[in-house]
């Protein structure tokens, strides 16, 4: 079961309190568009899995994000914008990310947007979604 793998190689030492949820996105792909005239312009690539520990404080959410492929884990915080049970669904302040959530399904997706000079890209995400509860009783 892919929770007990998420608790196996994120449970260590270095995690803080104990978090509301964890989202587990295994599946992701990358849509990139440079700006050049030509027919390789544009391409699909398979992005990296994220893992996301969140923790809800009324209308916000913060989320440690960590990297199975390799990197240090990093803090965002979020802007719920629906909260109406199973669907939760919060953004970065610009709009730059977006996560949904069906708890009843256990089932989240994110959406990012990247632009640089010359380079526009979108990642979305499918994964796999638990409350911390679920994450300990899978030990």
């Amino acid at each position: 079961m892919r929770i007990a793998v998420l608790v196996c190689l994120f449970a260590g030492p270095a995690m803080a309190a104990e978090p509301d949820f964890w989202i587990d996105f295994q599946e992701c792909k990358n849509l990139a568009g440079y700006l050049l005239s030509s027919n390789q312009s544009m391409g699909l690539i398979k992005g990296d899995p994220i893992l996301l520990r969140c923790t809800q404080d009324g209308t916000r959410m913060s989320c440690q994000i960590s990297f199975p492929e390799g990197g240090d884990p990093v803090e965002q915080h979020y802007r719920i914008v629906l909260d109406l049970p199973p669907l939760l669904h919060f953004q970065t302040s610009n709009g730059s990310e977006y996560i949904a959530i069906d708890t009843a399904r256990h089932v989240a997706v994110l959406v990012n947007r990247y632009v640089d000079r010359q380079l526009l890209s979108a990642k979305v995400c499918q994964g796999t979604h638990a409350t911390d509860a679920e994450m300990r009783s899978a030990e």
